[in-house]
C-alpha cells in the first residue's frame, strides 16, 4: 500500500485502519462508483447488452438468494405485471440456484453485463450495497 501515491476509503474508520495496520494515511472519499460520471458507466455497460431481456421487466441483483426475496420478487411482478429475472455473482453455478430458489437467474455474469441489465429493467430489486449505488446512477 506504500508504494500508492494516495490511498482512498469509503468508510470513515477506514481511515483509522489504514494508518494503524498499513502505515498510509487515507482520504475519506464518496463510494467510487459515484465519484465516475454516469457516461462512463454506460460506455461500459454497451459491452454487455447481450442476455438483455428484450421485454420490460423486474430485474433482481441478489447477493443472497432465498426464500423470502423470491416472494417479494414474485410480488413485484404481481403489483408492477412484469416478470422477473435475476443475478447474483456469489452464487452462480446454474444448479445451485435452481436449489436455492425459482427466479430465472443468469450465471456467469460480468460487470457490464450487470449494469447493462440494471440500466435497461423497469424495476431493480437488490439486497446489495452497489446494486442500490447503480440503480440510483441509472
Amino acid at each position: 500500500m506504500q508504494k500508492f501515491d494516495c490511498f482512498s476509503v469509503r468508510e470513515k474508520t477506514g481511515i483509522k485502519l489504514a494508518k494503524e495496520e498499513f502505515g498510509v494515511s487515507a482520504e475519506w472519499v464518496l463510494d467510487p462508483v459515484f465519484l465516475c460520471d454516469k457516461k462512463s458507466w454506460e460506455d461500459l455497460l454497451e459491452k454487455g447488452k447481450e442476455r438483455l431481456n428484450k421485454n420490460p421487466s423486474i430485474f433482481g441483483y441478489i447477493l443472497d438468494p432465498n426464500d423470502e426475496k423470491e416472494k417479494l420478487m414474485h410480488l413485484a411482478e404481481k403489483i408492477l405485471n412484469l416478470k422477473s429475472y435475476a443475478a447474483s455473482d456469489v452464487w452462480n453455478e446454474e444448479d445451485t440456484l435452481k436449489w436455492m430458489w425459482n427466479i430465472p437467474t443468469l450465471s456467469n455474469l460480468g460487470n457490464e453485463e450487470l449494469l447493462a441489465h440494471i440500466k435497461n429493467c423497469e424495476f431493480v430489486m437488490t439486497d446489495s450495497f452497489h446494486g442500490v449505488c447503480f440503480a440510483i446512477i441509472f
